[in-house]
């Protein structure tokens, strides 16, 4: 098995977390995680692969006051987190540099400003992305607590992964990719830091 993946800071940003959780209920079941930072203060993340209960694109349009648009595409929305589940984050790919977009790791960019929907509607955005209602937040020292508690796995951020699979695809996918299957995580035993 691999050891946890950490930036030359010694944190997760850029890298995908897998949950571990069991509980059909939770929030966080069989979810992916893009770790968008990192760092000695906390970390913030995107759930990749939980489909928004109530929301379309269409909805979300007329919310944002943008329903006359005419779109040619109709994209899922996803959960990002239980946190701001009112704030909006697109996650995408770096052929699209408009206003806002923030540049990432692994050539990714995010970007939370409106324009990009109407962008994405016409087919004039990035060629992948994912839109996100809501974040994921953890305070100093509690996603390392989480991880030594068996809650999370850590995996490269590929992009295979984040923008070409379905949701329910996408955990056992990550999985994949550190050469797991979800039969073994009753043995997973989890890395200390370095």
């Amino acid at each position: 098995m691999k050891p946890i993946l950490l930036n030359d800071s010694g944190y997760l940003q850029g890298q995908l977390l897998i949950s571990l959780c069991n509980d059909h209920d939770d929030f966080f079941y069989r979810t992916v995680v893009y770790m968008v930072r990192h760092d000695d203060k906390g970390a913030f993340g995107l759930v990749l692969n939980k489909t928004h209960p109530t929301l379309d694109f269409s909805n979300l349009l007329d919310r944002l006051q943008m329903g006359d648009t005419m779109f040619a595409v109709m994209p899922s929305i996803q959960s990002g987190g239980p946190i701001e589940e009112g704030h909006g984050f697109v996650l995408h790919s770096s052929d699209y540099d408009a206003n806002g977009s923030e540049d990432l790791s692994n050539g990714l960019k995010l970007n939370s400003n409106v324009d990009i929907l109407r962008d994405i509607a016409v087919l004039q955005g990035p060629k992948h992305y994912k839109i996100c209602l809501g974040s994921c937040g953890w305070s100093q020292g509690q996603l390392e607590s989480e991880i030594q508690r068996h809650q999370w796995l850590v995996c490269s951020a590929l992009h295979p992964i984040i923008f070409e699979m379905e949701n329910d695809a996408q955990w056992h996918m990550a999985l994949n990719s550190i050469h797991m299957t979800p039969d073994m995580l009753g043995t997973y035993q989890p890395f200390g830091r370095a």
